[in-house]
């Protein structure tokens, strides 16, 4: 599995993600951190057309930034260690992670302050994939509402949403909509949806009834791929936000 995180950041006033930057955790514990300039739907470059501005500690977007230890401009985004209720906090949220890279990723060093997020690539091995993501809309949607070991979750595409074109919903024993699949995946599961993907109908997930609203609901999804699908999609990395 990649060791890689995407940097996502939020517009705003169109509630569009784009996809800015990645960081790498190397092999020998060191951290690279590259701005996103490949020729993607939402790269760098279109964010910066929607007002996105280079991270200050990352000024130059042409750079590869490595550091022996996790950069602190992300390391202040993780909840603070020192905390006497840091244990209980990882564990309410139903993790054992111990690394700042594996906190990271947990929590998506998401802050109230501004508008990133770190999440994961798609994982792809030759045709098939694989992707973990938290539900989205739950303390809206599910509310006082639990997920049993014995329910089914089903992926539907939404066609009449107007805030995201490729939206996807989460329902629950085929009737009752939950959530929302993220917005930087929808575009990617909105696709092998469309594609009849194998397997997709097996929604594997986990309910945690004592974390937050927004780690409630983790889902796993996985399947093959049709060619198409991968010739559209990046293989080695994300995102097609």
């Amino acid at each position: 599995m990649l060791n890689t995180l995407c940097l996502l950041w939020q517009d705003t006033k169109t509630r569009m993600w784009f996809h800015v930057g990645n960081l790498t955790q190397n092999q020998n514990g060191s951290y690279t951190f590259s701005y996103e300039l490949e020729n993607k739907k939402r790269n760098l470059e279109k964010a910066i057309e929607y007002g996105y501005t280079l991270h200050p500690t990352f000024p130059n977007k042409n750079e590869v930034y490595t550091s022996e230890f996790l950069f602190s401009a992300f390391r202040r985004r993780l909840p603070d260690r020192k905390r006497k209720d840091f244990s209980e906090v990882l564990h309410n949220l139903g993790s054992s992670i111990s690394t700042d890279f594996e906190v990271l990723e947990f929590t998506g060093g998401s802050l109230n302050s501004d508008s990133y997020e770190f999440v994961r690539p798609v994982q792809f091995d030759n045709d098939k994939f694989e992707l973990e993501f938290y539900l989205r809309g739950w303390r809206y949607y599910g509310k006082d509402d639990s997920v049993e070991s014995t329910d089914r979750l089903k992926l539907e595409i939404e066609e009449d949403c107007e805030f995201d074109t490729d939206a996807v919903c989460v329902l629950k024993n085929s009737d009752k909509k939950i959530g929302y699949v993220p917005a930087f995946y929808s575009d990617f599961i909105k696709t092998i949806l469309t594609d009849s993907c194998p397997n997709l109908d097996e929604v594997e997930f986990e309910f945690n009834a004592l974390a937050p609203s927004h780690y409630k609901l983790k889902l796993k999804v996985n399947g093959v791929v049709s060619e198409d699908t991968l010739r559209k999609f990046d293989k080695s990395l994300l995102l097609c936000c």
